[in-house]
């Protein structure tokens, strides 16, 4: 895989035709539209094609995975536009493989409401391992909430994901999700009726298991939640589903150890993850990303920690103030249209491996997100550390460069 960053005066046909690719191919590898205007410093990937094939009438995707011993879904991976077809037409191109050779292995979580867009959803799930639900809130009294989530669980098994449900405390902070917490894990009956009507919706619903959002634990907390967290583990491997858990940043001082028998994975969200309050993405060294890995990973077995990864950027107005200041969250896709709007440049900054420009519109702004050059990167953290895979955060847009860079370079497993 090659990233190409756009140069003044450049257009996808002359981008196209120096790497000897269709325009189509590269329009679909970087969700890129007639309409689009290229900005110079975006990146852009490019995926030479190893082995193609034209489809010939009565071809069906089986069939054409079985002669070349490979699988569809393998197929589906290299070509996300098979996902919008009711069916094979004679004279498209398939491809079948990439040039390059793939390294790791790697295990995908990408998080999504149940209202995400299906056709979103029907190009991302061949790339997904597990598909995970955003959410399902517990209260204080031990009660799950609703979810219209019947039509995103049987998509997910349709495409041979497994769909897991997730769980968070019904707060609006930190303190107010811990009480909740505390609530359950030092009434018996509590939970009891939580992890009761757990099994109940994983039974009903058909989820392959269950992530919780695990907050910071209190040290006066933590024995009682090391009581309840051995028998959660136990009731729910025990009924045979799988049990998930998220950590925003190490708890150090925290005995993860007890849970790793029971657990079937844990996501990381490493420090800036997801927050608008500050000027988050992108503003930490990524060498801090890999010590906190390093350390994370001696407290619990590496190939069982998923790391993190944010697909929106966010928007500041200039000056930013700490603590009063709010980012808007942004897509890439998004901020890539302002940019075009606003004349922008994008520049790429090595050492946080995150991507910026600036506008103005009365005021000064800046949004800063991250690119394929951003996830290369933190991809290579996977094999670095052994890890089992990444989490995603979220994929309510697509985002076909992310995706077709992992399934060309990584075996999803």
């Amino acid at each position: 895989m090659i990233i190409h960053i756009v140069k003044p005066g450049e257009t996808i046909l002359s981008i196209a035709d120096s790497y000897g690719i269709s325009v189509k191919k590269l329009k679909i590898y970087n969700n890129l539209t007639e309409e689009d205007s290229l900005v110079v410093g975006e990146a852009l990937i490019i995926l030479i094609p190893e082995i193609t094939y034209t489809v010939k009438e009565g071809d069906t995707l089986v069939q054409i995975a079985d002669a070349f011993g490979t699988k569809p879904i393998e197929l589906l991976r290299y070509n996300p536009e098979l996902s919008e077809k009711q069916a094979l037409y004679s004279g498209d191109e398939i491809v079948i493989s990439f040039r390059g050779e793939k390294g790791h292995t790697i295990a995908t979580n990408g998080f999504a409401y149940p209202f995400i867009d299906t056709k979103t959803l029907l190009r991302t799930l061949p790339y997904l391992s597990y598909l995970t639900v955003y959410s399902y809130t517990v209260s204080a009294t031990g009660d799950l909430s609703e979810l219209d989530d019947d039509e995103i669980i049987k998509l997910a098994k349709a495409y041979g994901t497994e769909p897991i449900m997730m769980i968070i405390p019904a707060s609006h902070n930190n303190d107010e999700a811990m009480a909740v917490v505390d609530a359950i894990i030092s009434d018996i009956a509590i939970e009891d009726r939580f992890i009761s009507q757990i099994l109940h919706t994983l039974k009903t619903k058909g989820y392959s298991g269950v992530s919780f959002h695990t907050p910071y634990i209190h040290p006066r907390y933590r024995e009682n939640y090391r009581r309840h967290a051995t028998k959660m583990l136990d009731c729910i491997n025990s009924a045979g589903y799988k049990v998930m858990d998220t950590f925003e940043n190490p708890i150090f001082g925290f005995d993860y150890k007890f849970m790793t028998s029971g657990l079937s994975g844990i996501t990381l969200i490493v420090y800036e993850f997801g927050y608008s309050d500050r000027l988050s993405l992108g503003t930490l060294c990524t060498e801090n990303y890999r010590r906190v890995i390093g350390d994370f990973t001696k407290m619990v077995p590496s190939d069982m920690v998923s790391f993190g990864l944010p697909m929106q950027g966010y928007i500041y107005q200039l000056p930013f103030i700490a603590g009063a200041s709010q980012g808007r969250a942004i897509s890439y896709k998004a901020a890539l249209e302002l940019a075009a709007q606003n004349n922008a440049q994008i520049s790429y900054d090595p050492l946080t491996n995150s991507v910026s420009f600036y506008f103005y519109s009365g005021d000064e702004y800046l949004v800063r997100f991250w690119d394929v050059r951003s996830y290369e990167v933190f991809l290579k953290l996977v094999p670095e550390f052994n890890l089992y895979g990444v989490g995603i955060w979220s994929i309510m847009q697509w985002y076909p460069q992310l995706w077709l860079s992992m399934a060309a370079q990584y075996t999803i497993i």
